[in-house]
């Protein structure tokens, strides 16, 4: 999730792309409303579900694009491989139990970038709505 300026909202789904420490990196098309909000108000969050144990978490904290330049290379030539992985992932599955998947697509976006978000701040939410922050 991002803001713009007017600290307007925004949410759209982007692909985990690794994590590093207390760093995690997502992939995203260029064109997205994501990157301006990410321009002009570089600070972000990231949540999801622990279905097992009934917890959710918010992961927040400052961003940096990554665009160009020596990483940005590096990344692309690792998010190629793991595209790759899905796929086969995907089509072994559908071997295995039957199920068909409608997109097999094995190229990159032509406008990629990559997101690095700094964790500051987690938060959990228990079962019971009870909140808990940490720092990393």
């Amino acid at each position: 999730a991002t803001a713009d300026k007017k600290c307007e909202p925004h949410a759209a789904p982007k692909i985990l792309f690794k994590i590093e420490g207390e760093d995690f990196y997502l992939a995203d098309h260029a064109i997205a409303r994501t990157v301006d909000n990410l321009r002009v108000n570089p600070r972000a969050s990231r949540s999801f579900m622990d279905i097992e144990n009934l917890e959710g978490y918010r992961l927040s904290g400052a961003v940096e694009l990554i665009e160009k330049g020596p990483a940005f290379e590096k990344f692309l030539k690792e998010f190629e491989k793991k595209l790759i992985q899905i796929s086969a992932d995907r089509v072994i599955e559908g071997m295995k139990t039957g199920k068909r998947h409608k997109h097999f697509e094995l190229e990159i976006p032509n406008r990629v970038i990559f997101i690095k978000i700094k964790i500051e701040e987690i938060v959990r939410i228990g079962s019971q709505g009870d909140l808990f922050s940490e720092k990393p």
